[in-house]
């Protein structure tokens, strides 16, 4: 896992800075720190977003509220250079039919150019059985998203250590993925309700699942997901961009770049191998990315 969460934090760190700063990389992931979060996250039984938002121990309410107060410990270490802060909208739909409380909790590091150059880190925090709607039964969700939500809690400390970047970051763990996308809805909405310059959103989901189902463990390899035809544009924009060849200059396509071009810059005794895959997501499958991406923002997976 500690190979394949330095995509995500050197991306972050070269949009936010010039290139130069990437001569003094940032300290390494503690693989010890990454295992302590996902076995914490596992703790709470579920975090499937229908289950208790009160319970002190288990649910989705505890693991939120155990996540808030890391990114304020985080903050307290660094004399208050992060800002949290609790995104909240009722939201329901097919599988929210009474309607459920959606938060998303933030920790913000203000950059010299403010909101005119946003990064969002990014993780979903809740989990799901393989019946979506039983919210009674343990979903450990190591993986899924456990993996991604320790990423972001460590991208956090580290970067709390760093000068203050060009670049504003936004270090976000998103609940109601597993509902529909829900609070990566909310957190695109809300940047542009604020006026966010969103340059880059880095969506982290399952990224420590290295075993394949052939037995084969993969850990220097980190998939990278792009749009090419762009979401945000009407039908005959993105004709117009498919006729004239075009779909894989965009600015995500670009980010997916970006990230090859890092991931062997920053670290290079780390041997990573970013593998781009030009699609969205996987196949008849999506993420909290694609709600950013909906609303014109660049946006991995």
């Amino acid at each position: 896992m500690k190979k394949l969460f330095v995509c995500a934090c050197i991306i972050a760190i070269g949009l936010a800075a010039p290139l130069a700063a990437l001569a003094s990389p940032p300290a390494t992931p503690k693989a010890e720190r990454l295992k302590a979060d996902v076995e914490k996250l596992v703790s709470f039984g579920t975090r499937h977003t229908l289950s208790s938002a009160t319970d002190p121990k288990r649910g989705i309410g505890a693991a939120r509220k155990w996540a808030q107060s890391k990114f304020v410990k985080i903050a307290k270490a660094c004399n208050g250079c992060l800002q949290t802060e609790l995104l909240e909208r009722n939201m329901s739909g097919p599988r929210i039919p009474n309607g459920v409380n959606i938060v998303d909790v933030l920790a913000i590091k203000p950059g010299k150019m403010g909101w005119d150059h946003v990064i969002i880190i990014a993780g979903h925090i809740d989990s799901r059985v393989s019946d979506v709607m039983d919210f009674t039964k343990d979903a450990p969700g190591a993986s899924d998203d456990g993996s991604g939500s320790a990423l972001v809690i460590e991208a956090a400390r580290i970067m709390s250590q760093q000068p203050q970047n060009g670049a504003t970051i936004v270090f976000a763990l998103l609940s109601g993925e597993e509902q529909g996308l829900r609070g990566g809805r909310l957190l695109a909405e809300t940047a542009k309700e604020r006026g966010w310059k969103v340059s880059a959103k880095l969506n982290n989901d399952i990224v420590g699942g290295t075993l394949g189902t052939d037995g084969r463990k993969v850990d220097n390899v980190v998939r990278v997901f792009s749009e090419g035809i762009r979401a945000s544009e009407d039908l005959a924009g993105q004709m117009a961009r498919r006729n004239s060849g075009v779909e894989d200059d965009g600015p995500s396509r670009s980010l997916m770049r970006f990230a090859d071009k890092l991931a062997a810059q920053a670290y290079p005794e780390v041997t990573l191998d970013v593998f781009g895959v030009r699609r969205p997501d996987r196949f008849a499958r999506g993420g909290d990315h694609l709600p950013a991406l909906g609303l014109g923002f660049p946006a991995i997976r």
